[in-house]
């Protein structure tokens, strides 16, 4: 079990896996520097800016069923979804918050 990433760069995001949260700052700064992907350096050559806007558990199956759906779909930026998002993402802190299983 690694971490599933989603990045958003405006209108493209690109959806990739660290084995660890070490791993995963190396793979963002790599991003960040054009060195990531060949998808992420050709958007931070053209200036946009890199924004992590999704991040939990998974394996890198998760992250190929990510890639599939369209990881637009899970942006809480960009997603036509983005409030049924927001109040899943609400609800699960709040269920956390309170100790209740969900």
């Amino acid at each position: 079990m690694g971490l599933v990433y989603l990045l958003c760069l405006g209108d493209t995001h690109y959806c990739g896996w660290a084995k660890n949260y070490n791993h995963l700052r190396r793979r963002l700064a790599a991003h960040a520097a054009g060195h990531g992907s060949a998808h992420t350096a050709h958007h931070v050559g053209l200036g946009k800016t890199i924004t992590c806007v999704r991040l939990f558990r998974g394996t890198v199956d998760d992250e190929a069923r990510l890639k599939k759906r369209g990881p637009k779909n899970f942006c809480p930026r960009c997603s036509p979804y983005r409030s049924v998002i927001r109040s899943v993402e609400r609800a699960s802190v709040d269920v956390a918050s309170s100790g209740r299983a969900a």
